[in-house]
């Protein structure tokens, strides 16, 4: 018994030093409006005056359900959350709130 206790222990000294080593997140800056324009060129959408870009990276759901960037309509009530590139919030995610298809 006290191996296995031994061992857990040790398994989670190890999951916590990980986590530091990784540093700190950057803090997410949130944009929550309509989507007044589309850019499918680009994969960029307006939200409340703010150019949201939409990345590979993005992951876009509704309702728990993950969605692609076509998916996405003016109209639609949506939270985009990510981090600032100048004048540009780069999406880490955009949940649909309200509109969808």
């Amino acid at each position: 018994m006290k191996k296995v206790g031994t061992l857990a222990l040790g398994l989670v000294l190890v999951t916590t030093t990980l986590a530091l080593a990784a540093g700190p997140i950057p803090e997410c800056i949130r944009v929550e409006g309509v989507i007044t324009a589309i850019d499918p060129g680009a994969q960029q959408i307006t939200v409340a005056g703010v150019t949201v870009q939409v990345t590979a990276d993005t992951i876009i759901k509704m309702r728990g359900q993950v969605q692609t960037f076509d998916y996405l309509q003016v109209g639609m009530t949506v939270a985009a959350c990510g981090l600032m590139d100048e004048d540009v919030l780069v999406a880490r995610r955009v949940t649909v709130k309200y509109g969808g298809k």
